[in-house]
């Protein structure tokens, strides 16, 4: 009798467990698909740049919606530039991504060093008026909840962060 007691605590602990992990993943998702829908109406304006700095998040850069905005863009001759997080995921793990590069359409890169020695962490740049700053997150772990992003469209913080996407673009190479 004492095993099935403990049994049954063991699943009703469990069981609360993993509606708690759940509840933290919704909320995380929700928090994304907010963030999702606030970069895609960036992306659908750029007229010039859209410059990233990224750990390669799948659950975002393999959304088809995010896809089609960045290949429209290029094709409106934006130009796209993505430098990516040396500790985050791989282009190669990102087949929907990969063609658009593959394709010339897009740019993707390793930066040299991890972002979180960097002043900036990852961010993206739109036409050098728009940016969206982030808050330092480990690689691979947006879902954690610990990343906080603000969009500002505020020249002087976009100029900021572009000539610091420019600076980071060039050392790639050395």
């Amino acid at each position: 009798m004492l095993e099935v007691v403990v049994v049954c605590i063991t699943l009703i602990i469990g069981g609360a467990i993993i509606v708690s992990m759940l509840k933290a993943l919704a909320m995380n998702d929700s928090d994304f698909e907010k963030k999702r829908k606030e970069l895609l109406k960036l992306f659908n304006s750029a007229k010039s740049t859209i410059h990233i700095t990224t750990d390669l998040d799948i659950r975002f850069f393999e959304k088809e919606e995010i896809i089609e905005s960045l290949k429209n863009a290029a094709e409106r001759g934006v130009e796209v530039k993505i430098l990516s997080d040396p500790k985050g995921y791989k282009i190669a793990e990102m087949p929907k991504l990969e063609e658009l590069v593959n394709k010339g359409l897009i740019n993707v890169t390793e930066a040299k060093e991890p972002f979180k020695i960097r002043k900036l962490h990852h961010y993206m740049i739109i036409d050098k008026r728009a940016a969206r700053l982030e808050t330092y997150h480990p690689p691979k772990g947006f879902g954690n909840g610990k990343s906080k992003g603000v969009i500002y469209n505020v020249p002087r913080v976009a100029l900021y962060a572009e000539h610091e996407f420019n600076e980071q673009w060039e050392q790639r190479l050395g």
